[in-house]
């Protein structure tokens, strides 16, 4: 058996430190996606709680419920029944694009986007919720969330 030089010895070195660091890319790799799968498990969950704020507007304030079945059934309601439901309606809009950027930013998942999205575009079609989003006076959401909404959901709503 031949003995093995100095040079030998460095290429099985070289070997095992390829190796090495081929094991070591798979660990960093398993952790970037145990982190980003945390990431939108954690985006979701405020999602949820953001939209379950504003739902517990609903059911904890005896006035806003009352607004919304007014509303709903055609009745008139008052000028600040008005400002309340606007307020409502745009902490829903918020909530909606708080997903629409979690989502543009890869923590929130394809599949939970598709169902709130759906969630939010049945709401956009409430005709209060719609007019706070087409009286909106001020610009207050994002330019690319006001594109979505404009171009891919408003216009595909309207007859």
């Amino acid at each position: 058996m031949k003995k093995l030089s100095l040079a030998d010895w460095g290429h099985i070195a070289e070997i095992f430190g390829a190796f090495a660091v081929v094991i070591s890319l798979v660990y960093v790799g398993k952790q970037l996606q145990q982190n980003t799968q945390a990431i939108q498990t954690q985006t979701s969950q405020q999602v949820m709680a953001t939209y379950a704020d504003a739902q517990f507007a609903i059911i904890g304030d005896e006035s806003l419920a009352p607004i919304l079945v007014k509303t709903e059934a055609g009745q008139p309601i008052t000028a600040e029944e008005a400002y309340r439901l606007d307020v409502w309606a745009h902490l829903v809009i918020s909530n909606w694009e708080q997903s629409f950027r979690s989502h543009k930013n890869g923590q929130l998942s394809d599949e939970l986007w598709q169902a709130w999205d759906n969630f939010f575009r049945w709401n956009i079609e409430q005709e209060y919720v719609r007019n706070a989003w087409v009286n909106n006076p001020i610009d207050g959401y994002s330019a690319s969330f006001s594109r979505y909404v404009n171009e891919q959901v408003i216009r595909e709503q309207s007859p």
